[in-house]
């Protein structure tokens, strides 16, 4: 193994939560603070060290669906805690953001680790037409990327605050992801098949080695690199040039390097620290939001 290879799948779940704790902060900074040069300034950048994490959590959902031993249990997990995300932000909207009007980008993350991880069940393990289903998690991504760029979008509170609670977190963002990554899986799948003249005994001697590894990685960080210079792009189009997610999306390029630092090991792992892991999401949310709901109210 590579020494230079010194995370574990442990450490980079680790490093996710941190950026996306940070990243919170910052949108919390921008919506309960006063809006000065200052506070803006420390809120955009909490913001951009946050890009990094959603890349982190899209490669690990990708990694875990890869090595999971029950599919219906993984899909069961990501449910229940979808479920839970969906209350945590309903609570926020309704009894703790000061204005139950303001649409603060505040989406579950754990729908779209739910939209990633089907996709990802449908393309690999399906086999032949059935490889289609993933269009209806693409379907799903598609019409909130239309409510994203309000050409679908709700006028009561309720509504909305009822779809934020099933909107997928970072939707255009993994839309385009999951469509570069299902480009260069195919490509990927046709060269090994090629190379290895369709031994499927060969084949899956190569998926157990090293090599696939490289080969996972290299197919994710692609996939961010080519989402991240779209993202850049789109900051030149007008209409799109003044949304601050699409500029901040252009940073997570940034976690290329660390996905690229993998070394393939689980590290630390039990049941405890598998669920605390998840249950970090909504406690955090809750207790990042409770306390600048508090600061406001001194």
């Amino acid at each position: 193994m590579n020494k230079t290879l010194i995370l574990s799948n442990f450490w980079i779940k680790v490093l996710a939560c941190l950026f996306m704790t940070i990243d919170h902060i910052g949108l919390c900074m921008s919506i309960f603070l006063d809006n000065t040069p200052t506070i803006s300034t420390i809120s955009y950048i909490f913001r951009i060290i946050g890009r990094l994490a959603y890349p982190l959590f899209f490669f690990l959902i990708i990694e875990g669906c890869r090595h999971t031993k029950s599919f219906p249990k993984y899909f069961l997990r990501l449910g229940i805690f979808a479920l839970i995300i969906a209350i945590s932000i309903m609570v926020i909207y309704w009894a703790i953001l000061p204005n139950p009007n303001y649409m603060s980008g505040l989406y579950n993350i754990f729908i779209t680790l739910l939209l990633v991880s089907s996709s990802y069940f449908f393309l690999v393990k399906c086999k032949k037409w059935f490889k289609l289903l993933t269009l209806i998690p693409l379907i799903y991504l598609l019409l909130a990327t239309l409510i994203e760029f309000n050409v679908l979008y709700f006028t009561d509170t309720t509504s909305k605050v009822l779809f934020s609670s099933i909107m997928p977190d970072y939707g255009s963002y993994t839309l385009f992801a999951l469509v570069f990554y299902y480009i260069i899986y195919f490509i990927n799948e046709f060269r090994i098949k090629k190379h290895y003249s369709n031994n499927l005994e060969e084949i899956e001697i190569y998926k157990a080695s090293p090599y696939y590894l490289v080969m996972s990685k290299a197919t994710v960080s692609i996939s961010i690199v080519l989402t991240a210079l779209l993202c850049y792009l789109f900051t030149y189009i007008e209409g799109f040039g003044a949304n601050s997610l699409y500029i901040l999306s252009t940073y997570t390029i940034l976690s290329v390097v660390i996905i690229l630092l993998y070394n393939g090991k689980l590290g630390f792992s039990n049941k405890y620290i598998k669920y605390g892991f998840y249950l970090y999401y909504p406690l955090h949310l809750l207790i990042i939001f409770g306390i600048f709901n508090l600061i406001t109210m001194l």
